[in-house]
C-alpha cells in the first residue's frame, strides 16, 4: 500500500501545529494511499516539542523527532527526509508541510493523482496561478520571489513557476538521490532542492495550491539574509553543474 511520507518542520510552531496535524488527518487520500507524518522539532522553545510527542502517542501514522539545538529548516527537512527513507517504498512521496496553516492539506491529493503519469518525479507547489488579484503575499516578498525563481530557472534550466513553495513532492527514490547532496541548514534548501533535482535529470512539474500567507508577527520567521542566501546558493550550486 504506497504512502505518502509528510515531513513537517518545525520551530515555536505551538499555536498552530495541532490544527496542522487535524487537517492533515481529515484528508481523505486516494484509494490504497496513506499518510505518513514526521514531525521534527528543530529545537523549539515552547511547547511545540510536547504537542509532537503527544501526537505521537495519540497515533500510529505520526513520528516525532527532536533537534537537541536549532538548526534551521533545511537541517529539520534532512532529518524528515532522512526518517522517510527508513521506511519508506519505491512508490512511496515525500512532500515538505509547514505546520503554519499556510498550505491546504487537501491540494495534496491533487499531487499523488498527477503521480500517475510514471514519468514524474517531482512536483513543485504554484502559489501564483489560483490567485485573481494581486498576491496576498506582499510586493516586496512577491517581487524577492520572483527574483529568485527566475533566477533558479535561468541557472537550472528547470521551468518552476514558484521556486520557494513549500510543496514540493517527490518520490522516495529521487529523494534518496538527491538527500547526500543536500547541506543547506535554513530556506536555502528550497532552491539547493532545485538545483540537485535539475542535476540528477529529474522531471520536475509545476501544480497551482491555495496559499493563506502569515505575516512576522504570526510567526513567519524567513527574513532578507534567507533572501540573500538563496541567491547565493542559485548561483553556488550553478558552478557543481
Amino acid at each position: 500500500m504506497p504512502r505518502i511520507h509528510v515531513i513537517i518542520p518545525c520551530f515555536n510552531e505551538a499555536p498552530t501545529l495541532s490544527l496542522c496535524i487535524e487537517r492533515l488527518m481529515s484528508v481523505e487520500w486516494p484509494d490504497s494511499w496513506q499518510a505518513n507524518l514526521i514531525i521534527v522539532d528543530d529545537c523549539s522553545e515552547d511547547a511545540t516539542r510536547d504537542i509532537a510527542e503527544n501526537l505521537s502517542q495519540q497515533y500510529d501514522c505520526i513520528k516525532a523527532v527532536t533537534h537537541d539545538q536549532n538548526r534551521g529548516k533545511g537541517s529539520a527537512v534532512r532529518t524528515g527526509f532522512t526518517a522517510a527513507l527508513q521506511i519508506g517504498g519505491e512508490d512511496d512521496l515525500i512532500v515538505i508541510q509547514d505546520a503554519d496553516l499556510e498550505y491546504h492539506p487537501s491540494d495534496l491529493i491533487e499531487a499523488i493523482n498527477r503521480f500517475d503519469d510514471c514519468s514524474v518525479d517531482a512536483i513543485v507547489g504554484d502559489r501564483f496561478e489560483l490567485w485573481s488579484q494581486p498576491s496576498k503575499m506582499g510586493s516586496l516578498h512577491m517581487l524577492v520571489n520572483r527574483i529568485l525563481t527566475t533566477s533558479s530557472n535561468a541557472m537550472t534550466g528547470l521551468s518552476l513557476a514558484d521556486m520557494e513553495c513549500c510543496y514540493k513532492i517527490i518520490r522516495t527514490n529521487m529523494v534518496r538521490e538527491i538527500l547526500p547532496d543536500l547541506d543547506e541548514d535554513r530556506f536555502g534548501i528550497e532552491p539547493q532542492m532545485a538545483a540537485i533535482l535539475s542535476r540528477k535529470k529529474a522531471s520536475v512539474r509545476n501544480m497551482p495550491v491555495r496559499y493563506d500567507p502569515r505575516t512576522a508577527a504570526e510567526g513567519k520567521k524567513i527574513g532578507f539574509t534567507d533572501g540573500v542566501r538563496a541567491l547565493y546558493v542559485i548561483i553556488r550550486e550553478w558552478f557543481k553543474r
